[in-house]
């Protein structure tokens, strides 16, 4: 009978102390103490993997506009070095209302003010995808203390368009 088969029938029929413990074979509690320690460690591992990617991500994200940006038009012109289009068959607009704090983050959600409705749906969201991962990689933009205070919580408007390389 292999050790397997041998520590399933005696939990099985497993039998308790009167102290609680039981008199289950001590190479089957050996065993599965062992798994038990295995999976630890690798959930361990997991999470130390995803701690690390998040620290990656977000020192990153925020080393991507380390030029302080003075005024308006340096914020679309970042925006505007960070747009990355993808080939579209049909020429995409979209336009988008958005806010910042002032230190450089996004404030709220961004809105959606004007999109071609004449382009397929499935171009139109991966459009929409290829926008939102715009801001993603340029914000937190680096504002000069004055213009951080000029532009906090005013809304600014940023066009972008599939068929050209400007974006904003």
């Amino acid at each position: 009978m292999a050790l397997f088969e041998h520590c399933a029938q005696q939990a099985a029929n497993v039998r308790f102390t009167p102290t609680g413990h039981s008199l289950m074979g001590r190479d089957c509690v050996r065993r599965r103490s062992t798994k038990i320690w295995h999976i630890m460690q690798l959930i361990r591992a997991m999470v130390l993997v995803e701690i690390v990617v998040v620290a990656l991500l977000s020192r990153h994200a925020g080393a991507q506009t380390t030029k302080e940006l003075n005024t308006i038009a340096d914020i679309y012109a970042a925006v505007r070095a960070c747009w990355k289009t993808t080939t579209f068959s049909d020429p995409a607009e979209l336009a988008v209302r958005l806010s910042f704090t002032r230190d450089g983050k996004i404030l709220g959600k961004a809105r959606v003010t004007y999109e071609n409705k004449t382009v397929p749906v499935g171009t139109r969201l991966r459009f929409r995808m290829a926008v939102m991962n715009t801001f993603e990689r340029c914000t937190p933009f680096s504002f000069s203390p004055d213009l951080g205070d000029a532009v906090a919580g005013k809304p600014l408007n940023f066009r972008f368009r599939s068929n050209s390389d400007s974006g904003a």
